[in-house]
């Protein structure tokens, strides 16, 4: 079976607005192309209660996160699933005002991060961390979200 590009199926984004929707296929693309990633990813948008819920039940961490990524072993016959990702869009418009770069860049950030994840990347050390940033923030810049044109406004 020949290997997709990286694909995106959003789920329960109903309220996602239009533009990050647009970005989410904009990740994929250029998470694929940085990181030889192909396949399909189900991106569900959850609430804070939900991804409390997620986290509690495979991480044992009893409180809402940002982003989860669950890697598949092996797709199943006929599919060419990669794994999925659930994502806090609450999350995602607290740290942006937070972090200062607003919902967009914060919305690529945490698929690109969990996308990343489904390739097997980690940052369970210190070297892992710095490898990962870097690969995050290249891939950012290739769709135009530099930490700068955020770090300036």
């Amino acid at each position: 079976m020949k290997r997709t590009a990286l694909t995106l199926e959003l789920v329960d984004a109903e309220d996602l607005p239009e533009s990050l929707r647009a970005l989410a296929s904009r990740v994929a693309t250029a998470v694929s192309d940085a990181a030889g990633l192909h396949g399909a990813v189900a991106l569900r948008i959850c609430s804070d209660a939900e991804m409390r819920q997620l986290n509690r039940q495979f991480r044992n961490v009893d409180k809402p996160t940002d982003v989860l990524a669950f890697p598949f072993d092996a797709a199943g016959p006929g599919t060419d699933s990669i794994g999925d990702v659930a994502l806090s869009y609450e999350r995602v418009v607290e740290q942006g005002r937070e972090h200062g770069h607003g919902n967009e860049r914060e919305f690529a950030y945490l698929v690109t991060h969990a996308l990343l994840h489904l390739g097997g990347h980690a940052h369970d050390n210190a070297s892992g961390y710095e490898c990962m940033r870097r690969v995050e923030e290249q891939i950012l810049a290739s769709i135009g979200l530099t930490r700068d044109q955020f770090s300036a406004a």
